[in-house]
């Protein structure tokens, strides 16, 4: 998944409910940015991607420049 701020989002595992637009990704969740690097076991993404929600086992790095 690509965000609008050139953000990536990857998992192994993705269910999608339309009808309430929540994503939940689940196994080897990793989000990346210019600024920033989040693993992570389980991850709920909503709110039009304004709320994501990272869950288990989480590891963050900022990326330096």
């Amino acid at each position: 998944i690509y965000t609008d701020t050139d953000g990536k989002i990857f998992a192994e595992l993705a269910n999608m409910n339309t009808s309430h637009k929540i994503i939940t990704l689940k196994k080897n969740v990793k989000y990346q940015d210019t600024n920033i690097f989040i693993s992570a076991d389980e991850s709920v993404i909503s709110n039009e991607f304004s709320h994501i929600t990272y869950y288990g086992n989480v590891k963050s790095k900022i990326i330096k420049k």
